[in-house]
This record gives C-alpha cells, structure tokens and sequence, in this order.
C-alpha cells in the first residue's frame, strides 16, 4: 500500500505534464459536510473531483489510472479514521503535516479495459472530534491531480498523463461542546477523592484511528486436480471435468492477509448448476467474486477414434514376408534352371565326346 502511495503522489505532485493530446481536464472539485458537529462522534466528509472528456464506451483506450488530493485539518481537533472511493483502492499518508490520499483504480471497472476508471471520483473520509476548547475549526481541500493512461501508447512512467487542478475549497465546521449545557453553576464544595480526577478536565481516550484495506483480490486459486491459469485480475473461469464428478476441491490465498473468502458450489455441481463462486471479503467490507464454470468433456466420436497403431507393424511384417518369399523364390527358380541348363550342356558334350571316339 505505501508503494502505491508514494507511486501515485510522485507521479501526479512532480512530475510535469508531458502531453496535452487528451481533451481531458478536472472541470471542478467539491467538498461537502456538516456545518455542526458534536464533541465525542464522528462524521463524514465527501470529496467530488468532476472529471470531463472522458468516454465510458468499451473502445476508449483512455482512463484515469491514479488520483491523488490533499487536505489540512486541525489536528488538536479532528481524527482522520478513514477514507473509502467506489471503484478504487484508496490510502491516506501524512507529510510534513499535510494529508495526501491516493487512490488507483480497481479492476474490472467500468472502462472496460479492466486497469482504468473513466468518470468522475467520489470519496468519503469519516473524522473524530476530539475534545476541544475552539468553537469552530476548517477542513480545507486544496490541491487536486490526476493520471492519466492511454493503453495503446503507455510504455513506461512518463507516459503518464498529468492533469492538476489548484483551488483551494475551505469548509468551515462549528463544535457543539456538551459540557457547556451540563454546568450551569459550579458547586460550592467540591470533595474529590484521591482515585478521582476532575471530570472537567477528564479527556476521553480516543485509540488512533486504523485505515482498514479495500483489498477483496486473490493472491492464488486452485482446483485439486486441474489447471485453471489463474490470474488474480480475471474474475471468470471455464472448467472442463469428467462426467461423473459432482464435486471439487478449492483452494484459495487471499492477497492482503485481513481479507477472507468464501467457497460456493465446490461441493455439489449439479445443485449449484455447475457453478463454483469464491467470494472475497476485504477488511473493510469491499467484495470481489470469482466464478468458475464447470462443464462435461465432449466425447470422442468413433470417426475420430485414431487408428490402432498396433496394427501397424503386422502389416510391414506381412509386406517384408511376401518380398522375402518371392525373392526366393526367384532364386529357387534360377538355381532350377542352372541345374537343367547345366545338365543340357554335359549332355551336348558327352555325345560330341562318344562320336569322336567312334571315328577313331
């Protein structure tokens, strides 16, 4: 969470804009509360950043990628407790007594691209009033940034498109005290024991506020069994089992270790219409569903059965016993014909041999 923070604020406070092509710009901020509040409760401020020339239609490469605003309190007066934005992923940082939030984008919003945020920006930051002797303190908007990203073109940090907005939005807040309405009079006597401190000067201890995480996102998720490719940013999955499997085994790790989750389905598939839904819960309530569909392997047709292979072989072994055969057979027949042709010959030569013998 700290290296978003300080990402974001160093990309929008330093950095110079680097590109003017976006007919994007901050058309106007707001900051809305009560005008009276009471010693000892809470209450909740709402900061509006109005955002113009941003598309939500699902071709719009251009979406806001980071926001960051700061804001002076009385810090004698006034406990920040926490701070939330619909769609973003949001944390306070004070520096040098100035309060910074930075906020970035969750995903799957509604830009369509699953890492921008096109629209205007909301925020809630709920305060604590402390016991104070002032009758009236000032919560102060001041200077306003946001990030720009054009998907198509960003490569590195200063791709980043810088858009600022400085006016400045004080909000003028009166302190109800309720002890004032208590003590009319002061009493005469006053007996206090040793164990006991005035009640007038008695200050209620007020623990530090803790910022609690929006962070609803799945560090891993696995089906015993089968692959699925998690990715903790894709929300939905296609699973193909066997046909006689009704039930699965789910194993889930939470990114932020606050978070919990909840699995839906795995037990009994066919119940559930062959759906498995592991829902997360961030600390602070945030949710996030991930779905995985399951569906029956389609069976191999008997034309698609491959070819036995095994049968293979017999048939080269029957090829090679025919050529084995038929070249012997060639050489049965020639050494036959050798043999007559042989026998013709010693036949020739013994009546040739017989008449010379007659003549002598």
């Amino acid at each position: 969470m700290k290296k978003l923070l300080c990402y974001i604020i160093f990309s929008l406070l330093f950095l110079l804009p680097i590109s003017a092509k976006a007919e994007v710009k901050i058309e106007s901020t707001s900051l809305n509360g009560p005008l009276k509040v009471e010693e000892g409760t809470s209450f909740t401020m709402t900061v509006n950043i109005n955002v113009s020339g941003l598309s939500i239609a699902t071709d719009s490469t251009l979406g806001i990628a980071s926001v960051v605003f700061v804001f002076g309190i009385d810090e004698d007066v006034f406990i920040l407790e926490s701070v939330s934005a619909e769609g973003f992923e949001s944390a306070a940082q004070e520096v040098n007594g100035v309060y910074y939030i930075a906020s970035a984008p969750l995903p799957n919003n509604n830009c369509g691209l699953g890492v921008l945020y096109c629209g205007n920006y909301k925020a809630e930051l709920k305060f604590y009033v402390k016991n104070t002797t002032l009758n009236s303190s000032v919560i102060t908007l001041g200077e306003t940034g946001i990030g720009l990203i054009d998907v198509e073109t960003y490569q590195t940090e200063e791709d980043v498109i810088v858009k600022r907005y400085d006016e400045y939005k004080p909000h003028s807040i009166m302190i109800d005290h309720k002890k004032d309405s208590e003590v009319i009079e002061p009493p005469k006597t006053i007996i206090i024991e040793k164990t006991e401190k005035p009640k007038v000067t008695e200050t209620p201890k007020v623990n530090k506020p803790v910022i609690k995480s929006s962070n609803a996102l799945l560090k891993s998720l696995t089906v015993e069994n089968y692959d699925i490719k998690f990715d903790t940013y894709l929300l939905e999955y296609t699973l193909e089992i066997e046909e006689n499997i009704n039930n699965l085994s789910i194993k889930a790790e939470t990114e932020d270790e606050k978070a919990n989750y909840k699995v839906v389905g795995a037990e009994d598939l066919k119940a559930n219409g062959n759906k498995i839904t592991v829902e997360v819960t961030a600390e602070n309530g945030n949710k996030k569903i991930y779905t995985i569909n399951t569906k029956v392997k389609e069976k191999k047709s008997e034309k698609e059965k491959p070819v036995d292979r095994e049968d293979e072989p017999k048939k080269e072994e029957a090829k090679v016993n025919k050529k084995f055969l038929l070249y012997l057979g060639i050489l049965f027949g020639g050494i036959v014909l050798l043999a007559i042709f042989g026998f013709i010959i010693s036949k020739i030569r013994s009546r040739k041999l017989n008449k010379m013998l007659d003549q002598l």
